[in-house]
This record gives C-alpha cells, structure tokens and sequence, in this order.
C-alpha cells in the first residue's frame, strides 16, 4: 500500500509542478486547485489562529511551498520522502521474504530521498522532478520484481489487494475534488487527470485531441480494460478477494459485501448518465458518486483489516469466531 500510494503521490506533484510552470496565475485556482487539495499539509492550521482566506485565491508562492514540502520535507509524515522511508521500513519487517534485487530497489528508494535533502528548492530546477523521475523509476522495477517472481500465494494477493485498494482510494479521492464543479472541467484538467493516470496515449488513441469529461470518465473510471481505472480496481478486488480464506459458498462474508457494493456502483453507472444528471440537476453528482467509491474503498479496507490483521480481542468480537485466523 506504501508503495501505491507513493507512485501516486509522485505523479500528483508532477502534474502540480508542471501546471504550476505553464499555468497564469488568474487559472491557478480553477486548474491547480482541485489537485492540491490531495496534498496533506505538515501542520493542520488552528482554526482560532489560522487567517481566512479568499475564496479562489491561490497565490504561486504559497501553491509552490505547498508543493515542496510535499515531496521533500522530511518534517511531513504524509511528505513523498518520508513515504520512501515508509516503504523501507516496512519491507524491512519482512526483509527476509524479499529477494536481493527487490531489496536493492527498496534501499535505492531511500538513498534517492536523502540525496535531496538541503537542496535548492523550486519547481523550476530539477530537485523535484528529480525526486519524482527517480521514485517512479525504482517503484517500477520494485512492482516488476513482485510481478514476475513471487509465488501467487496468499501473501501475493495481499500485496495486490493492496496495491488495488490504494489505487482506488487516490482516484476516488482526486475525482472527488476535480469534479466538485463539472461545468468548469476543461482541457487542462482533463489532461492533468491523463497524465496522473499515465492513461494519455490510450486516450489520444481511442478519442484523438478532443479532451472531454465525459470521455476522460470512461477512459478513467469505467473502462475495466484500463489498469488505471476505478472498474478495474473493483474488478481485480473481486477476483482476489474470491481466493482468500474467509470466502463461504453459502453465506457472504462482508468483505465480499463490501467488495460487490463497489464492483456494483461502478457497473450500473456510466459516464453520460452522471455528468447529465449532474448538468440537470445542479447538485455535483459526481462529486457524491466518487466519494461514495470512496467510502465503500474505506470500509473494504476496515473489513479487511479486522479481519486478517487485527488480533485484539475486540477485533475478534467483531468477526464470527471461524472466521478468525
């Protein structure tokens, strides 16, 4: 999970970066807004301290600090580089299982993070798209590694239950924001969203140039050939998950519950019935659909949790007795 989240991290700050160069101050709020709402600020502001802002007022300074610490402050547990040591901490509880050249990637991850550390900072030199380069770089061949030489055990589709359910949440989560207002997505956004999702030569192959929303949600959110998409999320989760121990041909576990509400949402829905209503209606449907996706994510997670990772005993009143490993 560490290390879907970091790539997608990464990719977040890249599309933040490059929108921060090319982008006039008077679009900032409109383009850049809705993708540095993903970012977690180091310190959560008081609210009795904290001066209210204008609404829409995104300065570049502010945006670019933002951002920066985002990806280098060692401060930020929620910072890119201290998601880098999140993985090899991680990993290093179950070093032993991995093999040498994974493990190389890991400790490359972590010498990447330190490298940075003291250097210039501005989304104009190459500190950060250094950093980001490099992650996406050592986060593949780490992925490459798992997917060509590990056992499809248990242990193998946990790691991809894993990786499916972060993937979910930070689509979810960036849809959330990006579609608050439909009516005011436009081109550049949709081509952030692209190349966030690295989904930019599927899309200009099957659309052409014609960057429209409604295009960008099939591509995105519902094409279950897409690897990116949140229907393939939900998809891969159902076959996991259907291959773990708590399935019971006669009653329906709630990680399955969890499981079809999502792969159900997702299925009976489409990308012209949402932003029509959304159109007709006023009411930000989509924004309301994708926190929903959101929210059944979260719960499979919890569900998930208690049920194979928590050993406490309320963790074990919480499920049926045979159940529990």
């Amino acid at each position: 999970r560490y290390v879907e989240r970091t790539e997608a991290q990464a990719r977040l700050l890249r599309v933040i970066g490059n929108l921060l160069i090319n982008e006039s101050d008077d679009s900032l709020h409109q383009t850049v807004g809705p993708f540095l709402e993903q970012i977690e600020p180091a310190e959560t502001p008081d609210p009795e301290t904290a001066e209210p802002s204008a609404k829409g007022a995104i300065e570049f300074a502010e945006a670019e600090q933002l951002t920066l610490a985002a990806a280098l402050d060692h401060e930020n547990p929620a910072s890119l580089v201290s998601n880098l040591d999140h993985i090899e901490r991680a990993a290093g509880k179950v070093k032993e299982l991995l093999s040498i050249d994974t493990w190389r990637r890991l400790r490359g991850l972590k010498h990447l993070a330190v490298r940075k550390d003291g250097q210039n900072r501005s989304v104009f030199d190459d500190t950060l798209a250094d950093l980001i380069d490099g992650a996406l770089d050592n986060l593949a061949s780490f992925v490459g590694n798992l997917t060509d030489n590990m056992t499809r055990t248990h242990g193998w589709r946990f790691l991809q239950v894993g990786r499916r359910l972060e993937r979910g949440l930070s689509t979810a989560q960036l849809f959330t924001s990006v579609f608050s207002d439909p009516a005011h997505v436009g081109p550049t956004q949709i081509s952030a969203l692209l190349e966030w999702a690295d989904s930019s030569i599927t899309y200009r192959r099957r659309y052409l140039n014609a960057l429209l929303p409604e295009r960008a949600l099939d591509l995105l959110c519902f094409d279950e050939s897409n690897p990116r998409s949140l229907a393939f999320q939900a998809a891969s989760l159902r076959e996991l998950l259907a291959a773990l121990p708590h399935v019971d041909p006669v009653n329906r576990h709630p990680i399955d519950t969890c499981a079809l509400r999502l792969y159900s949402r997702l299925g009976l829905s489409n990308s012209t019935t949402l932003l029509n209503h959304a159109a007709e209606s006023g009411t930000g449907d989509p924004a309301a659909f994708f926190e929903a996706a959101r929210e059944d994510l979260a719960s499979l997670s919890v569900t998930l949790e208690q049920t194979y990772f928590a050993h406490t005993a309320l963790a074990r009143e919480k499920q049926p007795e045979t159940l529990i490993a």
